[in-house]
This record gives structure tokens, C-alpha cells and sequence, in this order.
């Protein structure tokens, strides 16, 4: 999708440096042309006092800029143009959506406001002013800034006749902006493995370093500054056969030579380190815990302690990822073929050895993180040999060689006391361990013994349980059997009372009905007889 551009020109300013530069006469038709080809420009507007500038309208109406008029009414006009052009910018960002990209051209560091501005509301910015003029805030608010020196310098083809840079302003050396190219490859390869398109660096690129470019360094295009950063063995340039374009590779990526194993890649060894010592340093490498010979790993940790006094100093922020970068050009003289993989495990093992601490105490767990150190190296290194002693242990290797182990980890076989004490604790300290899990095992096995009394314990209270419950069945079932042959007897009983009281009752009225018939007869009755 093409950028639409929106183009707002401190005419004063940009045109008031180029000739207190000594750069000639402003050239609007080089400036709008470098910008077309950025995108597609939809709005163009300079702001100036156009009977001053009169010997400019002719080049901005060639090149389509609208020639907006501040006439001055004294000496305080100064601040006039900046105001209606920040007035003007603002109009634009809220009212026209599809503006995505604005380019401020001045040096004016009041704009830093409004470049900031800018980029809250989602907007891209990209800046343009001379090289002596331009204020560093305004460099660093912007998405991407280039000087009009460099672009004049082009305009005119004869390199070899440039004019130098303006003092207190200096160019990209080719070895740092090869340094800076390696920078934002390994940057994006930390989120993404793959080698990030040439387009894709230039843009990582622009946001850490927004005055970067090629030009300055006398490249025509970014592939032809890749190209040269290719043959001095920086980076390997791939030809992506699905895009058309080109993918960008740090030579020492594992991306580069597919077929040769990871771990060869990543055993780099310095001359520094004593004989005997490659095993350890062979298992600690493919843990990614590389520990260089002492010599080596003591410089850097040195530059890892000035680099964090020298940014605190400055107030500026303290993260591994910014400390990294400071390292390594600090030690870009005494170690120039140190690879950038072996500073980040040396962080890596610090991070792992807790000495790296947030601000209340706690150890960081990400590069981004900033961090707290108060430790000198000396005492960095001692945590860093606790560590690598620790892991080494924990990995069944021999430690018993403690003057080798010294001489690799301190770097003074005079100081093998203090090894020793360490791998003496590292023992003690496993031998707890092992005491510890022991008596865990124990403790579990009891614990499954208890567990297992108390099953028993609750099936027989179970089993009880039952055995009761059938008791009480069958008594309850015998107390109803003999209820019932109580019934039964006091029946039978009722019964018999029943049947004598009719008895007797039957007698007694045989008697009296022969006692009645004795009277009558005269006779006595049967029953006296």
C-alpha cells in the first residue's frame, strides 16, 4: 500500500541553515524529489515571509508547494512561522485519516513537542534539516530523519568531492554502521529465527538510529551498503525466491549453514583459555553458558560495570539489551572478534546467578527489564564461578582438577583455595540433598503405611459395622417371632377363659333348671346325687 505524505517546511529555518552551512542556495526541487520517494505527496506547505524569500517562488511552484504567507511586522516574528505551521499540522492530523506519514523539514528543536505529538496519534514522522542546525531532540523524536547535506551532496554526483562534515557533527564510520546493521539483525532475530527482509532491517535500523543513511557512507541504495556489508563478513545477503527481494543474515546465524551441526557453530574458543579445560567449557557451551578464558570473561565484566556507572551517571535506562550494545563497543578494541553470542551468555549466566536485581530485590528474567547492579566484577565473576561449578556438578563432571578449574574460572592458580571451598560446599550441599530426599522417601514410605493402617482399620470398622447390623436383624426378627407366640398364648388363654365362664355358665343353668323340676316333683335333684 502506498504512503500518502503530507510535507510542512520551515522555510526560514532549513533555507536560514543551508547558507550558514555554506551548502549554497536551497534546493526545493532536490528536497521534494527525495521525498516522493517516500510515497505519494497530497499536501505540501512552506511557511515563510515571502518578500524575504521571493527568489524561491518559482523552484516551489515548479515542485507544487503551496507558499503559505507570514509577513513580518518586526523584530518578534520569529516564533510566528513554527506556530501556524504546528497549528496547521495538528488541523491535518485530526481532520485528514488518510494521511499516514507527515515530514517535517527544519531543525528547529521546538517541534519535538509536536513530533511526539504526531506519533501518539498513530501518525509516522520523518525529518529533514541540516546536519550543524539540527537539534539532537528532534533527530531522535522522529521515525526517520535525513540531512539535506547528504542529499545535496548526491544531487550533485562527484562523491569524491564532497565537502566534510561540519564539526560537533560526524558520519557513520563503515564499521559501526556494519556494527549497527548486525545490531538490528540480531533484534529482530530474537522475536523471529528466520532472516528478516532487507526492507525489514532498514526500518529496525531507522528506529534506533533515525539519521542513518547509506548515502552518508556512499552507498546509491541499502543494497548496495548490504552488499558491501556481505563482503566484509558481516552479514550474508539471501535471495528470497518468494518475495523477489533480499533476506538479511548475521554470518555466524545457524540460518547461514543449514547443514553444519548447531553445536559447531557455537564453540567458539578463545586462545586465552588453559589446556584441559575445553570439556567443561565444551558443556557449559551447549548449555549457552559459554565462560571464555578468565581474562576474557574478567574484561568484560569490567565493561559491564562501567557501562552500567556511565549510564546511570547519565540517567539513562539500564537493561541488558542497552548495557549489551555498550559492552561491546567498549570492547570492540581489546576483543574485536568476540562473537556477540558469547557477551549474551555471559548475561545469561548472570541473570541465572540472581546478581542482576529489580529494584526491590528480586532477579530480572528478561533482557528488557531494567535492572540494578551492585556488584563490581570481581564479585560478579566469583557468582558467575559458583554457577558454572554448580551446573558442572549437577552434570556428573569431574571437579577434581581445582587448580585447572582455578585457572580457568579465576585466572590465578594461587587463589585454588577458594575453589576448593566452593566445590567442598557445592558437596555438602549435594550431600544434604541427597540426605533430605532420603528421608522425604522415608517419610512418604510411613506415610503409606499409616495410610494403609487406616484402610484396615476403616474396612474393619466397616466390616464391624455389618456383622452388628446382622445381629440386629436377626434379634429384632426372634423378638418378633416370640411377640407373636406371646399373641398366640395370651389367645389360646382369653380362649380357654372364654370357653370355662360358658361352661360353668351352661351349668349353672343345668342345675337350676333341675332344681326347679325337684320342686316340682318332689324329688331331690340329679346333680345332689
Amino acid at each position: 500500500m502506498e504512503t500518502n505524505l503530507a510535507v510542512l517546511v520551515d522555510f526560514e529555518n532549513i533555507a536560514a541553515g543551508t547558507e550558514k552551512e555554506g551548502l549554497g542556495r536551497f534546493d526545493v526541487e532536490a528536497l521534494m524529489g527525495r521525498i516522493k520517494d517516500k510515497g505519494r505527496i497530497l499536501i505540501a506547505r512552506s511557511y515563510a515571509d515571502w518578500g524575504r524569500f521571493a527568489r524561491f517562488k518559482q523552484a516551489l511552484l515548479m515542485s507544487n508547494v503551496t507558499m503559505m504567507e507570514l509577513t513580518s511586522h518586526g523584530m518578534q516574528d520569529k516564533n510566528r512561522a513554527d506556530i501556524a505551521m504546528v497549528v496547521d499540522t495538528l488541523e491535518l492530523a485530526f481532520t485528514k485519516d488518510y494521511i499516514d506519514t507527515f515530514v517535517v523539514v527544519s531543525g528547529d528543536s521546538d517541534f519535538t513537542p509536536l513530533v511526539l505529538k504526531l506519533r501518539e496519534l498513530n501518525k509516522r514522522v520523518i525529518g529533514c534539516g541540516t546536519r550543524a542546525s539540527t537539534s539532537r531532540l528532534l533527530i531522535q523524536a522522529c521515525d526517520e530523519f535525513f540531512f539535506y547535506d547528504t542529499l545535496v551532496q548526491r544531487q550533485s554526483q562527484q562523491r569524491s568531492r564532497r565537502r566534510p562534515p561540519t564539526a560537533g557533527k560526524q558520519v557513520l564510520h563503515k564499521d559501526d554502521a556494519f556494527s549497527v546493521l548486525i545490531n538490528a539483525i540480531e533484534g529482530l532475530q530474537r522475536e523471529n529465527p528466520d532472516p528478516p527482509l532487507a526492507s525489514v532491517v532498514k526500518g529496525a535500523i531507522l528506529r534506533k538510529n533515525p539519521d542513518f543513511s547509506e548515502a552518508d557512507l556512499g552507498f546509491s541504495s541499502f543494497a548496495r551498503f548490504l552488499e558491501a556489508a556481505q563482503k566484509a563478513g558481516y552479514a550474508k545477503v539471501i535471495r528470497d525466491q518468494k518475495s523477489g527481494g533480499y533476506r538479511v543474515d548475521s554470518v555466524e546465524s545457524p540460518n547461514t549453514e543449514p547443514t553444519s551441526a548447531p553445536a559447531a557453530s557455537d564453540r567458539w574458543m578463545d586462545d586465552r583459555l588453559p589446556r584441559g579445560s575445553e570439556k567443561w567449557v565444551l558443556l557449559l557451551a551447549e548449555e549457552g553458558l559459554n565462560p571464555l578464558a578468565a581474562s576474557t570473561r574478567l574484561d568484560l565484566l569490567q565493561a559491564i560495570e562501567e557501562a552500567v556507572a556511565e549510564r546511570r551517571r547519565r540517567r539513562r535506562r539500564i537493561s541488558i539489551q542497552y548495557v549489551q550494545e555498550d559492552v561491546r563497543k567498549r570492547l570492540r578494541r581489546i576483543h574485536p572478534n568476540l562473537p556477540p553470542r558469547n557477551i549474551r551468555a555471559i548475561f545469561k549466566g548472570l541473570m541465572l546467578a540472581g546478581v542482576l536485581l529489580h529494584r526491590d530485590g528480586s532477579p530480572v528474567r528478561s533482557t528488557a527489564a531494567p535492572f540494578v547492579l551492585e556488584k563490581t566484577a570481581e564479585e560478579l565473576n566469583l557468582a558467575l564461578t559458583n554457577l558454572y561449578l554448580s551446573f558442572l556438578n549437577d552434570n556428573s563432571a569431574d571437579l577434581t582438577a581445582t587448580t585447572l578449574l582455578t585457572e580457568l574460572f579465576l585466572g590465578n592458580v594461587e587463589r585454588v583455595r577458594e575453589i576448593e571451598e566452593i566445590v567442598a560446599w557445592i558437596s555438602a550441599h549435594d550431600d544434604d540433598d541427597d540426605e533430605e530426599e532420603r528421608q522425604e522417601e522415608e517419610d512418604d514410605d510411613d506415610d503409606d503405611v499409616d495410610d494403609l493402617n487406616i484402610d484396615d482399620l476403616l474396612t474393619f470398622d466397616d466390616q464391624t459395622d455389618d456383622v452388628l447390623l446382622e445381629v440386629d436383624a436377626e434379634e429384632d426378627e426372634a423378638d418378633a417371632v416370640e411377640e407373636t407366640d406371646d399373641d398366640r398364648s395370651a389367645q389360646n388363654d382369653a380362649d380357654i377363659d372364654d370357653l370355662s365362664d360358658d361352661a360353668l355358665f351352661s351349668i349353672d343353668a343345668t342345675e337350676e333348671v333341675e332344681v326347679e323340676e325337684a320342686a316340682e316333683t318332689g324329688e331331690p335333684p340329679k346333680s345332689a346325687e
